[in-house]
């Protein structure tokens, strides 16, 4: 267990990226020599399956879910010797994770309502906009000869 599964797992998540380049050629070579008996396995199962009348299903790929993203986006972030991330970049992270719970009508301004800022506004009439409105992104408005 410790030599199998422990002790392998600890020492990819401290040294992910150095140890996914040291495995990268090794691994490309396995995957080169198993594919074709892997394939041949699971076309056979595949045939034998349907001989008897049922109709093979591809299997489900399990991706991250998002507390997990979270997680290592939060160990990456308070662990500098086990992750990279800086606090900007870890909180970027976790609020695009946070976006999704999110509808559209809480992050989406209605056409009418939408404010939009004049190419030559100075600084005090971004200031006042910002103030009137609290919205953090202002389109730009630019007068155009066909507008």
């Amino acid at each position: 267990m410790v030599l199998g599964e422990l002790a392998p797992k600890n020492l990819a998540l401290a040294k992910a990226e150095s140890l996914a380049k040291a495995l990268a050629p090794s691994t490309l070579v396995y995957l080169a020599v198993s594919r074709p008996v892997v394939s041949l396995f699971d076309n056979s199962a595949n045939w034998v399956l349907r001989k008897i009348g049922i109709e093979p299903v591809e299997e489900l790929h399990h991706g991250a879910t998002l507390e997990e993203l979270g997680y290592v986006i939060g160990e990456s972030r308070e662990s500098p010797e086990h992750g990279t991330l800086t606090d900007d970049l870890s909180e970027l992270l976790e609020r695009a994770l946070s976006f999704s719970e999110r509808t559209a009508a809480e992050v989406m301004v209605p056409r009418p309502d939408v404010v939009v800022v004049r190419a030559d506004a100075s600084v005090a009439d971004l200031t006042g906009l910002v103030a009137r409105h609290g919205h953090s992104h202002y389109p730009e408005w630019a007068r155009t000869p066909t507008t």
